[in-house]
């Protein structure tokens, strides 16, 4: 509507009601968010999407990420004004199947806690958490990689299109090709560019690309 939440002027205008409604009733208001793409490196509290106003207007900001290997989600303040910041909490989300007078069968989702680590903060979890996406990321890509080459060598637009539409970033497959021993780009009939795995390529194949 007229209200900006990219503008921290605006954004305040716009929670101000809200603001008012809580200090009247004493009710909690919780607001989630995710976090900006391309700020890596800056503070937590100052990654959140839209206006930086509306982490101001909290007294609490706790960030929330999910190891994409074990799945196990850490919990942690990045800003907090009734309190220190430091520690993180581990916790899961586990399924439970609840029999109900043995009849009817339902599943609940629950949270189990883990451990708490004194030492972290928001900004070493942010980091742990980055690095592990990156990892998981490039494992994608390299086994994606490896099995579309697997037999034949592929044209770069066909690559392209198929890593599209199964949703693996380009960027990653460009990194994976240069990390892995082997893989190579070359120059093939009408201009084209094709993608190989010398050691995948059948005596036919080899033939023709050893040509190039």
């Amino acid at each position: 509507g007229e209200h900006d939440s990219h503008k921290n002027a605006s954004a305040r205008a716009a929670l101000q009601p809200m603001v008012r409604m809580a200090e009247e009733t004493g009710a909690a208001v919780l607001c989630i968010s995710h976090l900006s793409k391309g700020t890596k490196g800056q503070a937590c509290h100052e990654r959140v999407n839209g206006s930086i106003g509306i982490v101001a207007l909290c007294r609490i900001a706790i960030q929330v990420t999910r190891n994409p290997q074990t799945k196990l989600c850490t919990m942690v303040r990045s800003k907090s004004n009734l309190g220190p910041l430091d520690g993180a909490y581990a916790y899961s989300l586990d399924r439970k199947t609840i029999d109900h007078d043995g009849s009817v069968v339902d599943e609940a989702q629950y949270v189990t806690f883990g451990g708490f680590n004194p030492n972290a903060t928001a900004e070493t979890v942010a980091a742990e958490d980055e690095a592990l996406l990156q990892s998981a990321g490039e494992q994608t890509a390299t086994d994606w990689l490896l099995e579309h080459l697997s037999e034949k060598p592929t044209p770069t637009k066909k690559l392209k299109v198929l890593a599209e539409d199964e949703g693996i970033q380009w960027g990653q497959i460009r990194k994976a090709r240069s990390r892995t021993p082997g893989f190579c780009s070359r120059g093939g009939t009408r201009d084209a560019t094709w993608w190989i795995n010398p050691l995948a390529l059948c005596e036919s194949h080899r033939i023709l690309f050893e040509k190039f």
